[in-house]
């Protein structure tokens, strides 16, 4: 608990070093208020999306130089913990599409023309994404194990694949491995997500972070996730909701 209030300390003199102390203190206005209009508390990471959708169009309306400065503000924020997760990464690529690259250089990270060759890689991305999605929702690598495999089974016609282990998912393999998805096929982003929520839900339910993690892929992947049941007693997640 201390670590995240001195993180969060850090991240608030960031955003005062690259525009000013009142940008911070609305900053912390709006997290207080967020927490003190949700009913489940320090975990309002669920209005993290819609806010930034309130605010793509005003950041696409930025000059390129206020562009820069607020892409190197959320670099730096992101960074302050020293790790990058696959939440950052997804939401990263959404900010993408309003404000400029944000993560990594371009070069390499495009898929390869040859048609084989460009499905190896995909395979490849593919379980690493699933792997990455696998971990975050499980205590001890036998449920991560068995989250991947359920979510693998979207992906059964490229054959078998193993889990990779958490120690192999570094952060810049997993920015390559979304940027070369975002420019997949919809079948394959379909694909993609279908297996990210299999894996999620392979245990029957799911928790608020996955939910959230689900929702950013979708996003940076420019596709659409149903909205799901939030049960208001357990915080757990019940499949898609029917149209009242």
């Amino acid at each position: 608990q201390e670590e995240s209030v001195e993180l969060y300390q850090k991240q608030l003199r960031l955003v005062e070093h690259f525009f000013d102390r009142q940008i911070g203190v609305e900053a912390h206005n709006l997290k207080l208020l967020l927490q003190a209009g949700s009913e489940w508390g320090d975990q309002a990471c669920l209005m993290k999306l819609p806010l930034l959708d309130l605010a793509a169009p005003t950041l696409r309306s930025l000059s390129p130089d206020q562009k820069r400065q607020l892409l190197q503000m959320v670099k730096a924020l992101i960074a302050a913990d020293q790790k990058i997760d696959l939440y950052d990464i997804a939401a990263g690529k959404i900010l993408e599409k309003c404000l400029g690259k944000l993560f990594s250089d371009p070069a390499g990270n495009s898929l390869p023309a040859n048609t084989q060759e460009k499905l190896n890689v995909m395979r490849d991305d593919a379980a690493l994404i699933l792997s990455a999605m696998a971990h975050v929702g499980s205590q001890n690598p036998n449920e991560a194990e068995k989250a991947f495999e359920a979510g693998w089974g979207s992906f059964n016609q490229w054959g078998a694949r193993r889990l990779a282990p958490a120690s192999e998912l570094s952060s810049q393999k997993l920015l390559k491995a979304m940027d070369r998805f975002s420019d997949a096929s919809l079948i394959h982003k379909n694909s993609l997500l279908t297996g990210a929520a299999a894996c999620a839900l392979h245990d029957q339910q799911i928790n608020k972070k996955e939910y959230e993690l689900l929702r950013s892929l979708a996003a940076a992947l420019d596709l659409t996730l149903p909205y799901w049941h939030l049960a208001e007693t357990s915080g757990q997640v019940y499949g898609p909701c029917s149209a009242a």
